[in-house]
């Protein structure tokens, strides 16, 4: 049994159905037309958690303003160049997990509080989930100019 106290760190395959966040590389338009059922083997997507995708999500709103015009629920393409700027925003954030600001902190410095009163951080676990996210986004652009987010 999963323990409800730590985070949900996880890459899954995509088209899971639950509070996730898909990530399959091309634009818009190959995101519907590909069947969502489908995407549960394909190679271009993947899966992350809404607890975890929380600790992207203020890198991705910094680096693309339009994020906060909704799209947490909704479906966006970022470019290359926007994502290179994402991972900049989390070079930051890995620093400050690596020097041990403390998750309370968050909010004020990132404007978000993925942990909330309820979860304790595995700062190891954090630093693996940031890292295979960004390898794996990596990943996709170097096959699409784009990688879509597919909101909960």
């Amino acid at each position: 049994m999963r323990n409800r106290h730590l985070f949900d760190f996880a890459l899954y395959s995509a088209g899971r159905g639950r509070l996730t966040f898909d990530l399959v590389g091309g634009d818009k338009a190959r995101f519907d037309a590909t069947p969502y059922a489908s995407l549960q083997t394909d190679i271009d997507a993947f899966a992350v958690a809404e607890e975890a995708f929380a600790f992207v999500e203020h890198a991705i709103a910094r680096a693309w303003p339009e994020w906060s015009k909704g799209y947490h629920w909704g479906i966006c393409s970022l470019s290359e160049e926007t994502w290179l700027t994402v991972f900049e925003n989390l070079h930051g954030f890995r620093f400050d997990i690596l020097c041990g600001l403390h998750p309370r902190l968050f909010k004020g410095k990132y404007g978000t509080d993925p942990i909330g009163k309820r979860k304790r951080l595995n700062r190891k676990a954090l630093l693996i989930f940031l890292d295979g996210f960004e390898e794996r986004i990596r990943d996709l652009l170097s096959r699409h100019s784009q990688v879509t987010i597919a909101g909960i």
